[in-house]
């Protein structure tokens, strides 16, 4: 569709829209498919009766968030009534947030982190730092659209080299100080626990070895994988001046990337974009950020070609039981001046017992407001709501601030006019999508009406997918290495990392709007653990099976080396052939280096020992995803009975992910935690420049066979 002539300024496209034509283009090409649903679902037009374009509707939105006008000043320069400006950018932000979440994501495969050291190091001279970590706020105007006033939010955000953004987390309240945002947030909790910042360690001339690291300034605490500043105590030594020199030079450029982030998305910063509420001011400012990163990956030079001695900069080693923050630093700095001398710190600080300090901010259920007797029953709380307290605590703590907001100016009551606290609302949302009944039938058991049953369900299904999609994410490489380990301990098959499958989802026969509704087409991939890892969705009304694969972010990582490219698994029987990490598929993919389907008779003859042996690991392993799926039904009922009826196609995409993300909680939470054993299967090997997926698959199937497991 074309731009309609009135969107484009005389001053040029580029000057209003702050991006070339071909960004454009790739924008409207991600939000596509939602938004003619939705210009399906009403014809938004010029003042002048002419229908507005898919190119139309976008470019009003990114004018609305560029230009910090009011929606009656941009409408008025497009020739757009305000209520439209507004309905359209609403809805370009829900676009946004569904379909570009690939644009705004942590760099977890090995090869996009390694660049990022590479140029810390060659750029700023910090080896091994993978990031800078700053803290910003951001005011929209003064009053909301229901004409109440609009709090500050705080935002903490990670930023490569490139000034992309690589990860951002939103406080609770913006009263929280820098130091109880970072502890608050998604990326403390994983470096804590060893799952982020896990990868290739630098040995420095002294023989110690430094972990992979971000930097910070002096308002956060120093922590093993978080680097500050050294403060001015009495003399310091050069090596802690030149520390601190480009420690300071690389953190300026977080500011620099906020900066211009405020600067060209002015809604950040101006009185004329009103969200309704914290949670839909969070989506704008995350849709911002997405928006900054893709033109920058689309409209600047990447990373200059490094050379074979900055690829090899840092050497993998083995990874310590612990360390010392304070050290750390110290060990960096010193190597950075290259000094020789062999001073020894006068004291050493030991290791900080986290057991102490940073205590498992697990929320229990008399910690917060109690849940009315209504809401129990007589059947118990694990058989209603298939979990365990413990669980259901903690998601109220993931949801706590957009529901309570919501519910705070919803004001939901029982039937008999008791105010509904917020547990009960979490309460009925997760009764509604894992009883398959209707809402009258869920709110007629709790004594609540069917209409406040779906509004509490549908906030509880958007507050899960803007505060849980932690819970659902590709895995470091540090959890592929034991996601291996289990599937060859538990099936034998050695370096596989998931099972795909694709399965059909539909809700009901018909929307709120008595609309048929199309079937939901899930593709989903499954640790041995049942949890599923990676999930992609589309209409089943134009998509298939295969036509899923191609257009999913798992073929086009794989497909590109981003994925699955950690260490190979070198076949002693197959004359030294290399086995690259993989996952495995039922017959209905196909055949890929990455992706290993089952062997097929050809022409009536019957396979080899080594084939059979193969299809039968792949067989059992495979089964993992059926059961995983089945289980996922059978626990949340609104994905197969006629109770839920999401109003359009977004709100089922949301519903599955919210279902699966309850499943992954459910399982991290209440599953059990076997001990591994450390299996050294595998050596690290040198990368293959190209494999044939037949030859791998047949040098696998052999190993198995000879292995004789």
């Amino acid at each position: 569709e074309t731009l309609s002539s009135c969107m484009v300024d005389p001053q040029g496209f580029e000057s209003v829209y702050k991006m070339r034509r071909s960004t454009f283009s790739y924008i409207c090409g991600l939000v596509r498919l939602p938004f003619l649903e939705d210009m399906m679902a009403r014809d938004h037009t010029f003042v002048d009766g002419r229908v507005m374009s898919l190119q139309d509707r976008v470019a009003t939105a990114v004018r609305m968030l560029i230009s910090g006008e009011p929606p009656v000043v941009v409408g008025s320069s497009l020739g757009v009534n305000e209520s439209t400006v507004s309905l359209v950018t609403q809805r370009f932000i829900e676009a946004i947030q569904e379909r570009a979440f690939r644009h705004l994501d942590w760099p977890y495969n090995f090869q996009a982190m390694e660049k990022i050291k590479c140029r810390f190091d060659k750029i700023h001279g910090l080896p091994n730092c993978c990031g800078v970590v700053h803290r910003a706020y951001f005011k929209f105007g003064s009053p909301n659209l229901d004409h109440e006033e609009n709090a500050d939010t705080l935002m903490q955000a990670v930023v490569d080299p490139d000034m992309r953004f690589t990860n951002i987390w939103f406080g609770a309240s913006s009263s929280m100080n820098q130091s109880s945002l970072l502890h608050d947030s998604w990326l403390f909790k994983s470096c804590e626990k060893g799952t982020l910042l896990d990868g290739t360690k630098l040995k420095v001339s002294d023989g110690s070895d430094i972990g992979e690291y971000i930097i910070g300034d002096a308002g956060y605490p120093p922590r093993p994988w978080l680097l500050t500043p050294y403060q001015l105590e009495g003399d310091i030594s050069d090596s802690k001046v030149e520390f601190n020199k480009r420690h300071s030079a690389a953190t300026a450029m977080a500011l620099r990337a906020l900066e211009r982030l405020k600067d060209t998305w002015k809604c950040l910063q101006g009185e004329g974009w009103h969200p309704n509420n914290q949670n839909d001011l969070r989506c704008t400012i995350n849709t911002c950020c997405r928006l900054h990163n893709i033109v920058i990956d689309m409209e600047e030079e990447g990373a200059v070609m490094l050379s074979n001695q900055e690829e090899n900069c840092i050497e993998q080693v083995s990874q310590l039981l612990d360390e010392d923050a304070v050290k750390v630093r110290d060990v960096l700095s010193q190597h950075l001046v290259d000094s020789r001398e062999e001073e020894q710190e006068a004291h050493q600080l030991q290791t900080t017992d986290r057991g102490k300090l940073y205590t498992n901010k697990k929320l229990t259920a008399q910690e917060n407001e109690t849940l009315s007797s209504s809401m129990v029953g007589t059947q118990g709380f694990e058989s209603l709501y298939k979990m365990r307290r413990s669980t259901f605590s903690y998601i109220c703590s993931l949801v706590k601030v957009p529901l309570s907001e919501d519910m705070m100016i919803g004001g939901h009551t029982f039937v008999d006019g008791r105010a509904m606290s917020f547990h009960d609302g979490v309460a009925i949302a997760l009764r509604m999508l894992n009883s398959g009944g209707t809402p009258e039938v869920v709110g007629s058991s709790f004594g609540v009406d069917g209409s406040t049953v779906s509004l509490l369900t549908q906030r509880f299904v958007k507050a899960m997918k803007g505060r849980a999609m932690h819970h659902i994410s590709f895995p470091g490489s540090a959890q592929v290495e034991k996601i291996k380990r289990k599937f060859d301990k538990i099936h034998g098959l050695p370096n596989c990392c998931s099972v795909v499958h694709t399965t059909h989802i539909k809700f009901g026969s018909q929307n709120h709007e008595n609309e048929e509704n199309d079937g939901v087409l899930m593709q989903a991939m499954f640790e041995p653990d049942m949890r599923f890892t990676c999930i992609s969705l589309g209409s089943q009304r134009n998509m298939n099976q295969s036509s899923m694969l191609h257009k999913s972010p798992l073929f086009e990582n794989c497909e590109r080396g981003a994925w699955l490219n950690g260490r190979n698994l070198k076949v002693p029987s197959g004359g030294g052939s290399e086995v690259k990490e993989y996952i495995i598929g039922d017959a209905g993919y196909p055949l890929r280096p990455w992706l290993l389907t089952p062997y097929q008779l050809e022409n009536g003859l019957s396979l080899s020992g080594a084939k059979v042996e193969f299809n039968r690991r792949h067989s059992a392993a495979t089964a993992v995803a059926l059961r995983a799926l089945a289980r996922l039904k059978e626990t949340w009922k609104c994905l197969e009975g006629e109770g839920w009826r999401p109003n359009n196609q977004l709100e089922a995409y949301w519903t599955v992910d919210t279902c699966c993300i309850l499943h992954n909680i459910v399982i991290d939470m209440e599953g059990d935690k076997e001990e591994e054993k450390e299996e050294n299967y595998s050596k690290q090997v040198r990368q293959l420049a190209d494999e044939d997926a037949i030859r791998v698959r047949d040098a696998l199937s052999q190993h198995l066979i000879e292995c004789g497991g």
